[in-house]
C-alpha cells in the first residue's frame, strides 16, 4: 500500500504536513498549505511511502551523524506564489 505524505521543507527545519490516501489528496494538501504559508521560500513536497517499507541509511552521513535516513525522492513540489505589486 502506497501512502503520500506533504513535508514543508525549509532552511532550519522540515515539517509533515499530512499523510494521505491518495497521490491527488496530497498535491491537493501541498498547494493549499503553500498559499497559506506567509513566506514564498518553503517548499512543499509530497512524497511516496510503501506501507511497512524501512527507508535505506544514507552512508555518508550515518558515518557521521549516527544514522541519516534517505527519504524518497518528491514526486511533486510546490511553493507560496508571490505576485509583484507596482
Amino acid at each position: 500500500m502506497t501512502l503520500f505524505a506533504v513535508f514543508k521543507n525549509g532552511a532550519y527545519r522540515s515539517e509533515c504536513g499530512g499523510i494521505f490516501s491518495s497521490e491527488e489528496k496530497a498535491k491537493e494538501a501541498a498547494l493549499h498549505l503553500a498559499s497559506n504559508d506567509r513566506d514564498d521560500y518553503h517548499s512543499y513536497n509530497v512524497c511516496a511511502f510503501e506501507l511497512d517499507e524501512i527507508l535505506p541509511q544514507d552512508p555518508v552521513t550515518s558515518k557521521w551523524t549516527g544514522g541519516g535516513i534517505l527519504e524518497p525522492d518528491p514526486i511533486f513540489s510546490c511553493r507560496k506564489q508571490i505576485t509583484p505589486t507596482s
